[in-house]
């Protein structure tokens, strides 16, 4: 990026020796999306006064307090809608985190919700500058297929990609369809096999349903289940290697003179989950670390 003006919003570059100028009203015959002359979006103010108490209502499991702090963990939110918020996130703003929603996020998201009016090419070209200006995230790429289809306008020839080929508008339509999709495949999920069997038992010759994006999304959804179950796996065993090896170094320690003999460190801060995983295995865990310290006796005469 070589320049770029808040006030109008616009920003230009060069690539591939080709000057563009990307301005809202560009952006807009590009995408054919109609001009907003006063969007809700970021202005709204049912946005600056209610936005925090209706997205914990959406999208909260239990309840959370935003306070001055600028993301929340995902923790506190459902394990429903988590699918859905990951799919917004990443497809609007890639840089967002799986384990954060920040406050603006909240915003926007509550704004598609509420059929608020958003204005998508400002939106688009302010985003780009705030992530331009952060010395953090200068060089990350965000709406990567907004940028494709601009390089297409200007015929600036660029590798092709699957992964960039289509894109789609995002609205509360959109999200409510989500929903939906989601709320079905866990009324599916809920019946018990037998159901199931009579329609698996041969081989369909029909044409593909309708219903055959809605099995795809289901079946993306439980295989997310999946790994995000094994990842809380993961956490807990981790979390009990770094008490054992704690202990272990902590002996260690002692028996070489360097600390006075004293009460062990108190082991790694953990998450609530993993405390009340790992502390079963503690008790058990004894006996192999004093295991482990005999051996080391042994060793050091």
């Amino acid at each position: 990026m070589h320049g770029f003006d808040f006030s109008v919003p616009l920003f230009h570059t060069r690539v591939r020796g080709t000057r563009i100028v990307v301005t809202p009203e560009l952006v807009s015959d590009v995408f054919r999306v109609l001009r907003v002359k006063h969007p809700n979006y970021p202005g709204c103010e049912h946005l600056r006064t209610m936005f925090k108490d209706e997205m914990i209502f959406t999208f909260c499991e239990h309840l959370s307090n935003w306070d001055e702090r600028q993301f929340t963990s995902c923790r506190p939110f459902a394990k429903g809608p988590r699918f859905l918020n990951m799919v917004i996130t990443f497809v609007l703003h890639p840089l967002s985190q799986y384990n954060s929603i920040t406050e603006p996020r909240a915003r926007f998201l509550l704004s598609l919700l509420k059929h608020l009016t958003i204005y998508f090419s400002s939106h688009f070209i302010l985003s780009i500058l705030d992530v331009y200006r952060d010395t953090a995230t200068y060089d990350k790429l965000i709406f990567p297929l907004v940028i494709t289809r601009i390089l297409s306008h200007f015929s600036i020839p660029f590798p092709s990609s699957d992964h960039f080929s289509v894109i789609c508008v995002i609205d509360a339509a959109t999200v409510k369809r989500s929903e939906a999709q989601f709320q079905s495949r866990q009324t599916r999920s809920a019946d018990p096999p037998s159901c199931l069997a009579p329609s698996q038992s041969a081989p369909s010759t029909s044409a593909p349903s309708s219903s055959m994006g809605d099995m795809i999304l289901g079946d993306i959804m439980t295989q997310l289940q999946h790994m995000d179950a094994r990842l809380d796996t993961l956490s807990t065993e981790l979390y009990q290697v770094n008490v054992r090896v704690g202990r272990i170094a902590w002996r260690q320690a002692v028996m070489a003179g360097f600390t006075p003999e004293a009460s062990p460190p108190p082991p790694p801060v953990a998450s609530d989950s993993n405390v009340s995983n790992a502390s079963d295995d503690d008790d058990a865990s004894d006996g192999d670390d004093d295991g482990d310290a005999s051996s080391i006796d042994k060793m050091s005469t």
